[in-house]
């Protein structure tokens, strides 16, 4: 086709071409047709004819490696066409290119109070089906046994436990549903972290199917709470002559996307590996639902490998219970004793041992 201008000095007759004595009369123009049949070539042409260009999807030709007069040549539908496909073929391959780094991206830019930089948090690996969360945190009404309603404030509040292990704590007040969407939280967070990165990117989506809840606007709502009431809890740990202070959860929403910048605080690194951390098992914890007081008893007696007998009025003060009257709270501690009883049936298929004793201490013992 780069050489049908030449046509015109040839004079094609007897099966053989001679210079034609003066320039051909010009042809009527018409305009081109995309359907047009390709012109017919003589019999017996000067030298090897041009090869016509191959168009296909992975080698378009454009103005860029097409010499001007053939691309000039082409039907002005073709041409358009061809345009519009090697356009859509750059923006495809520049979505691939791009989508590599995405994530990487995201965590630099989105954030504005993300801890950047430094090692992240590393969390002690659990089997599958397995959570867990620090020990010391279990021990503590850090995450209280509360019922619906508008929870208070605290400044400063001191929280004291065993061992001269106190937290100060900052924010309004934490709940046992709190503490399971921080597990969830933990266990995609442990799942889903790359090496180099200090956070992860999750969604509303992932987390409500991690705590087998329904991906539904009313528990997309309290699931968005929750996770604000963690990310603005500031805990100062105090264990001995050492400190500990930050925030149990850091993380940023990317727009109306609804996706998660997570980053659980690095500052409690000790409490989060060896034996300060504290394995549970997850289907148990999803099976005993919203019974908050079944959740506290749950976790923490599974810090103890042989628990100790424990007055009821001390566990009352220990899971943190709203509850005034001790005979109501006996009556919730027994019927929460039962639920867990009925959970480790359905989850593990063993049974648990248990007994408020004639001095008002309730009595637990793991069946293996």
């Amino acid at each position: 086709m780069a050489l049908s201008h030449q046509h015109d000095l040839f004079d094609v007759h007897d099966g053989g071409a001679q210079l034609a004595a003066g320039p051909a009369p010009a042809a009527p123009a018409v305009p081109p047709s995309p359907w047009a049949p390709a012109p017919r070539l003589p019999a017996e042409w000067p030298g090897e004819p041009p090869a016509a260009p191959a168009i296909v999807f992975d080698d378009l030709p454009c103005p860029d490696d097409t010499p001007l007069s053939s691309w000039e040549k082409l039907p002005r539908a073709l041409r358009a066409a061809i345009s519009s496909a090697r356009a859509a073929q750059e923006r495809k391959l520049s979505r691939l290119a791009g989508a590599a780094g995405a994530e990487r991206a995201r965590a630099q830019t989105l954030l504005p109070f993300c801890e950047r930089g430094g090692e992240p948090l590393q969390v002690e690996p659990s089997p599958p089906g397995t959570s867990g969360a620090p020990k010391r945190l279990l021990q503590l009404p850090l995450f209280a046994v509360r019922a619906r309603g508008t929870r208070p404030r605290y400044d400063d509040a001191v929280i004291s436990g065993p061992d001269g292990f106190s937290v100060r704590f900052r924010g309004e007040v934490l709940d046992q549903i709190d503490l399971t969407c921080y597990m969830a939280v933990l266990n995609l967070y442990r799942a889903r972290r790359r090496r180099d990165d200090p956070g992860v990117s999750l969604s509303y989506y992932m987390l409500l199917r991690e705590l087998r809840q329904s991906p539904c606007q009313n528990n997309r709502a309290r699931l968005r709470e929750r996770l604000r009431r963690l990310s603005e809890a500031s805990l100062v740990i105090s264990l001995g002559s050492r400190r500990f202070s930050g925030s149990l959860l850091n993380l940023s929403e990317n727009g109306p996307d609804g996706r998660l910048w997570v980053q659980p605080g690095k500052a409690f690194q000790p409490f989060f590996v060896g034996p300060e951390w504290q394995r549970l098992e997850w289907n148990v914890r999803l099976e005993l639902g919203r019974d908050q007081l079944a959740l506290a008893l749950w976790s923490y007696f599974r810090t103890f490998a042989h628990p100790f007998p424990v007055r009821v009025e001390t566990l009352r003060e220990r899971v943190g219970s709203e509850v005034t009257k001790l005979e109501a709270f006996r009556y919730q501690t027994r019927a929460a004793m039962e639920n867990i009883d009925r959970a480790l049936a359905v989850c593990s298929g063993t049974r648990l041992q248990w007994e408020i004793d004639t001095s008002d201490r309730l009595c637990v013992e793991w069946k293996r």
